[in-house]
């Protein structure tokens, strides 16, 4: 058998049957939920196949909830209904604290689906080391339909083009936001078939002690005092990112 050669291509003419392009497109046939976009190295993902073991529920308002469902999902067949309480500025989701990685471009995903208007997604991160804080936040506006960064000014704002999602619970949408954790840069945000360059916007850093920790929180927020609900699913963590 011949060693050595790369798993991107055949080696031999093949009529009847096809070799597999590489080994990331043999994952996703096998089922991996990384499908929508293969650059960088995963280190963790979940795609809520058995319980919210992994994660703590993150909750403002006494009726909001997150649970495990099999009514929609993305990939499998469940993933979690996050439903947030009929009152302005409630939320309902999910938050998760790792350990550190090598510090490099990392990328946080998420799919999520919807069904109504006056709310917004959130994905919340902060990545601690003994000397440095760093926090990159990201969130949709569903009002604007635009994509909103949290700045080293201790600002959001808004940029990229407007990007309309369809209001279906199941239609999934994937927010992928890659951070330079060496550079104190945001790198680019995907949102479905949409890609914004970030690169020259920074992310809020400080130097300054702190226990080493990576923690994110991923939520549904509301704009007004009525009930909203988002399917969340296949959250994924990446690093070396191009």
């Amino acid at each position: 058998m011949a060693h050595g050669t790369p798993d991107y291509g055949p080696t031999a003419a093949l009529k009847t049957v096809y070799t597999a392009l590489d080994l990331a497109e043999l994952a996703a046939r096998l089922g991996s939920p990384v499908t929508f976009d293969r650059r960088g190295n995963v280190i963790w993902f979940d795609d809520f196949s058995g319980s919210l073991c992994n994660w703590k529920r993150a909750l403002y308002g006494d009726d909001s909830s997150a649970e495990i469902t099999n009514l929609h999902s993305r990939s499998g067949a469940f993933s979690v209904e996050c439903i947030a309480e009929a009152t302005i500025n409630r939320y309902a989701g999910l938050t998760n604290t790792r350990a550190v990685p090598v510090l490099s471009r990392i990328g946080f995903e998420l799919s999520f689906s919807m069904c109504d208007n006056n709310w917004w997604l959130e994905l919340l991160t902060v990545l601690q080391t003994p000397t440095e804080y760093h926090e990159a936040n990201v969130y949709w506006d569903e009002s604007t339909k635009k994509l909103n960064y949290y700045g080293n000014d201790l600002l959001y704002h808004e940029f990229g083009p407007a990007i309309p999602l369809e209001y279906d619970l199941y239609a999934f949408n994937t927010l992928k936001v890659v951070v330079d954790y060496v550079n104190h840069k945001y790198v680019r945000a995907l949102l479905n078939s949409v890609a914004v360059d970030m690169s020259t916007y920074d992310y809020r850093y400080i130097v300054a002690p702190a226990t080493p920790y990576l923690h994110f929180s991923i939520h549904n927020r509301t704009r007004e005092a009525a009930v909203k609900t988002m399917y969340l699913d296949d959250v994924i963590i990446t690093q070396n990112e191009p």
